[in-house]
């Protein structure tokens, strides 16, 4: 058995507020239902703030109500462990997870996806009544570049500003499916969203709470421009 806990990034708790969290788990590609699972969260001082039984096995739900949170500090690098009972043995995975005051959310549908390219809908596949999959997937991949580049997405004010770039990831994605399962221009299409997504992440700038107290500290980008003041003349010291 080769067990898989299906998530994308870190998870990110919303301070106060009423929230399921769930994560379930795959052997191979049929989800696996434990018998038992207990839900532990720790700060990132290894300290135990919450603990409760998982409910809704197979999805496997914690509920958390307002009063959960609330009065705990928010802060990053914190744990989640879930022990889950499976086929009668107890198996341990962890997330990654952070108390948040706010999390971003995606601002574009299949509507705008139509906006780009009339008529997209007629090309879903036959298992999808919209593009959701797609669109979700792009915004994973979004944030998690967002991580990998040192930006927190629940730090960024204006969400709206990641429209472009989620828009033609999302289109990008769409086209990388159909080039493989529909003729005509996909390959160029995805080629051309694709350098497209490439152009907008370069010039994706945003307001940026650094300290996760509401209020915008500054503008940040994606990209961070590199400033080339005060050179040395040919044959100058080059040392630093």
């Amino acid at each position: 058995m080769t067990l898989a806990p299906r998530f994308q990034l870190p998870r990110l708790i919303e301070q106060g507020k009423a929230q399921t969290l769930s994560l379930p788990v795959f052997d191979g590609l049929a989800q696996v239902t434990p018998s038992l699972g207990v839900y532990t969260l720790f700060d990132r001082g290894g300290l135990q703030v919450f603990t409760a039984p998982v409910t809704n096995l197979g999805s496997n739900d914690v509920a958390l109500v307002a009063g959960d949170t609330s009065a705990l500090v928010r802060g990053e690098a914190w744990q989640e462990e879930w022990e889950l009972t499976i086929d009668g043995v107890v198996e341990t995975f962890h997330r990654e997870a952070a108390l948040v005051g706010r999390v971003v959310y995606p601002t574009i549908t299949d509507v705008d996806l139509e906006r780009i390219h009339p008529g997209l809908s007629a090309y879903l596949p036959t298992t999808q009544t919209s593009w959701q999959e797609q669109r979700e997937e792009a915004f994973s991949q979004l944030q998690a570049r967002l991580l990998g580049k040192g930006n927190r997405p629940n730090l960024i004010v204006s969400s709206w500003a990641l429209r472009n770039v989620h828009l033609y990831w999302s289109a990008f994605l769409i086209a990388e499916l159909l080039r493989v399962t529909s003729s005509g221009r996909w390959g160029q299409l995805a080629a051309d969203w694709g350098a497209r997504v490439e152009a907008e992440w370069d010039a994706l700038s945003f307001q940026y709470d650094d300290d996760d107290d509401g209020v915008p500290d500054g503008d940040d980008s994606a990209v961070p421009t590199l400033l080339l003041a005060d050179l040395p003349e040919q044959g100058g010291d080059w040392s630093f």
